[in-house]
């Protein structure tokens, strides 16, 4: 597998709620018809980078996992239930709000304070 595409592969499943904790929860994402699952990526994580959990590698590299999802549509795990219950905070104006609405923006201070807020 190329790399470019191992890592989009994990930063796209990290977007999507690979750093969720919860046990029952499996991430699954295809990148150029490469299936990418958050259970195996956290797996590897936690063998390979034993200093970081999936959630601290993610908030490690939340700017790149941003750009990443904006450049292939990868929406953030949170963008569905904030809308929900702060809607007055998501203006849905701007496209970005999407790709940094994911639990591990929350805090980056490049993400924008109105989403961090939300977060």
């Amino acid at each position: 597998m190329p790399p470019a595409t191992a890592l989009i592969g994990t930063f796209s499943t990290l977007q999507a709620g690979g750093t969720n904790k919860n046990k029952r929860s499996n991430v699954k994402i295809n990148i150029n018809t490469i299936l990418f699952e958050s259970k195996v990526i956290n797996g590897i994580l936690s063998k390979y980078c034993k200093d970081f959990t999936p959630r601290q590698f993610a908030v490690y590299f939340s700017n790149e996992i941003y750009l990443i999802s904006k450049r292939h549509n990868i929406t953030g795990n949170a963008y569905v239930s904030l809308p929900r219950h702060y809607s007055n905070l998501l203006t849905e104006a701007t496209p970005e709000e999407k790709f940094w609405a994911s639990d591990f923006q929350l805090e980056n201070t490049d993400c924008p304070e109105y989403i961090r807020t939300a977060l």
